[in-house]
């Protein structure tokens, strides 16, 4: 299947005060969006910067059939992962992780004192599926996102 080729738009140049004016902060978790369909029209593509503070945990979940991948610029990230997060890998800085579509993942700073600043991007608009485990252990949509 080809790609449709379309007239170039020109290039977009993001600088740190507009992902400071398009963030959102919950539980010690800064989000700051920067190439996504509402700012700049990428219609394939999501990327932006994380922030995690000190111990701070974004819950199991997975990113629909969108792949994800996470670049460690500062601090230390941890990343679970599995249908039970049965498997694990500490990050630190200059690492990447790739993290196929539909794969439970969870992610943490396990640093008490540091916060932890990745670079996300999904093949894809932003797409977060909550996930809760199962009596099996096996984590599922939660029952309001199935």
């Amino acid at each position: 299947m080809a790609l449709e080729v379309r007239p170039a738009a020109g290039a977009r140049v993001i600088r740190p005060l507009e992902l400071a004016s398009h963030h959102s902060t919950t539980a010690g978790i800064a989000r700051l969006p920067g190439i996504t369909h509402e700012l700049v029209g990428a219609d394939r593509l999501w990327m932006g910067v994380t922030v995690l503070e000190p111990g701070a945990v974004i819950e199991p979940h997975h990113h629909g059939n969108h792949e994800a991948g996470v670049y460690v610029v500062a601090g230390r990230f941890r990343v679970r992962w599995g249908e039970r997060l049965e498997t694990e890998a500490e990050l630190e800085a200059g690492d990447l992780v790739y993290l196929p579509p539909l794969l439970p993942h969870e992610e943490t700073n396990p640093s008490p004192d540091e916060p932890a600043v990745v670079v996300v991007v999904w093949s894809g608009s932003r797409v977060y599926v909550p996930l809760e485990a199962g009596p099996d252990g096996i984590y599922r949509p939660t029952p309001t996102n199935s």
